[in-house]
C-alpha cells in the first residue's frame, strides 16, 4: 500500500537513528531528507520571537514543500512523511484514498477547537494530484508558519475539514515531542555556523 516513505531528519541528530531504523524494517521504501536551511527569514510567518526557533519552523515548512514537489513530479501516490522520532504503536488501518491529507495520529492540544490538527510526525498523502492542490495552495501564501499550523489555516481558509484530516485513534506518536530541526536550531551551534 505505502509506495514511498520520506523521513526528514538532521543528521546530527544521531539519538534519533533507533527510532529511524525502526521504522524503515516496515517501511523499506523510505528516503532520508535533510532539512533545508532558510537562506533569510523573509518568509516567515509565524508568531516565534527568537530567530532561531523561527529559522526552524520555516526550515521543517520549507522541507515538506520540498517533499510535496517530489511527490508531484515524481506522481508519487500513498506516501508517508515522517518525522525522524515517529514511532508506530499499531498497523495502519484501511485509509480513505479520497482526502488529501491523512494525520496518521490524533493528537489535539488542549484548549483548541475539536477540528484543529497539530504535530505531524506521521502524515499520509494517499494521491499525487491531491497532493498538487495543497501545494498550490502553500504557494498562494506571501508568509509561512510551521507546517501543521500553515494547514491547518489552510484547511480553514479553504474549507477542506473533509479534505484534511486525522485517525480517531493514536496509529503513530511522537517520541521526543518536538522535532530534530528545532532541536538543532535551539542548539548554540547554529548561531556560530551563522556567526550571528
Amino acid at each position: 500500500m505505502i509506495e514511498k516513505v520520506f523521513i526528514i531528519h538532521q543528521k546530527t541528530a544521531v539519538k534519533r537513528e533507533k527510532y529511524i531504523n525502526r521504522l524503515i524494517i516496515d517501511y523499506p521504501n523510505y528516503e532520508i531528507i535533510e532539512p533545508i536551511t532558510p537562506d533569510n527569514l523573509d518568509l516567515y510567518g509565524g508568531k516565534r520571537k527568537k530567530e532561531n526557533r523561527k529559522r526552524a519552523e520555516l526550515s521543517l515548512t520549507l522541507t515538506n514543500i520540498y517533499i510535496y514537489n517530489r511527490i508531484v513530479e515524481e506522481k508519487l501516490n500513498n506516501v508517508i512523511i515522517f518525522e525522524d522520532d515517529a514511532i508506530q504503536l499499531e498497523p495502519i488501518p484501511e485509509l480513505d484514498l479520497d482526502k488529501y491529507i491523512i494525520y496518521l495520529h490524533s493528537y489535539r492540544h488542549e484548549n483548541k477547537k475539536s477540528n484543529e490538527i497539530y504535530d505531524c510526525q506521521a502524515m499520509f498523502y494517499p494521491k499525487w494530484q491531491n497532493t498538487k492542490i495543497i501545494l498550490d495552495l502553500i504557494k498562494r501564501e506571501s508568509k509561512l508558519k510551521i507546517i501543521d499550523v500553515q494547514l491547518q489555516k489552510i484547511k480553514e481558509k479553504y474549507k477542506l475539514d473533509n479534505k484534511i484530516c486525522q485517525l480517531n485513534k493514536m496509529v503513530f506518536i511522537q517520541a521526543v515531542g518536538y522535532s530534530s530541526i528545532l532541536e538543532y536550531y535551539k542548539n548554540d551551534r547554529y548561531k556560530k555556523m551563522l556567526n550571528l
